[in-house]
């Protein structure tokens, strides 16, 4: 019976010590996990995203992404004179002239005078183109006085300007019924064209004497400057009564950079 007690004693102990083991297993295998908490974007950033994914959108992914017809350009040379595509040589340009505009008159219609932004030279190369229009009209039989007013009824900007309301009655009429005292005839477009050069520009003899100036300070710093000091020195140099005199030859070689003249 003492054995026995003994033997049950025990097997008591050791099974309330595997009960005792087995709720501390299940005590740490049944630790609950913490939710994670959801984040929420502010309005602001919802409003990000939703501007990228529109811009994504207006790209066109699922358009191609090379452009043909700017390839095509690429493609495209200037037209030239040349059979390569090289700019000719600085004293003659062959792709330039193309760009020169040649003025005709048929005395048919009336042209258009405007002298807004031009230089002192350009007012001159437009009284000139003025003398030709003057010259097919009077092909067509006009009489001076009618052909100053055709010439007047194209005047834009400032001329238009001048015309009406600078000049006064009295003069309109004297410059369209001027006459030659030599020869009683009419003079209104000559009378009419040295008016606007001495409105516009001033007296002639005082812009050929600012011409012979220039002339003489005119400068070539560099080579790549040669066309714009030829042009301009051409253009101030036919102003001079003597300008075929050997001078003018010598003042445009010194006024190249030393290293040519």
């Amino acid at each position: 019976m003492n054995y026995s007690n003994t033997v049950l004693e025990v097997m008591t102990k050791q099974l309330g010590r595997i009960e005792t083991l087995n709720q501390v297993e299940n005590a740490s295998s049944s630790t609950t996990t913490k939710e994670l908490e959801v984040i929420r974007l502010n309005n602001d950033i919802d409003l990000k995203i939703e501007e990228i994914r529109q811009r994504i959108e207006k790209l066109g992914m699922d358009r191609p992404s090379v452009n043909t017809i700017e390839i095509n350009k690429l493609k495209a040379y200037p037209k030239l004179r040349n059979y390569y595509p090289r700019p000719s040589l600085a004293y003659v340009q062959y792709e330039e002239r193309g760009d020169l505009i040649q003025n005709s008159f048929s005395g048919n219609e009336i042209s258009e005078w405007n002298l807004d932004g031009m230089s002192e030279q350009a007012i001159l190369d437009l009284t000139c183109q003025m003398t030709m229009a003057v010259t097919a009209y009077r092909t067509k039989g006009c009489s001076d006085k009618l052909t100053a007013l055709a010439i007047i009824q194209g005047f834009t900007g400032q001329l238009k300007g001048w015309w009406d309301n600078l000049c006064i009655e009295n003069d309109r009429l004297t410059i369209l019924n001027n006459v030659k005292n030599e020869t009683n005839q009419e003079d209104a477009v000559s009378t009419l064209i040295y008016t606007i050069i001495q409105n516009f520009i001033g007296d002639p003899s005082v812009f050929k004497n600012r011409a012979a100036n220039q002339l003489t300070n005119l400068y070539c710093p560099t080579m790549s400057d040669y066309k714009w000091y030829k042009y301009t020195f051409l253009s101030k140099v036919t102003f001079r009564e003597y300008h075929f005199a050997i001078f003018w030859t010598e003042k445009f070689i010194t006024g190249l950079p030393k290293l040519f003249s």
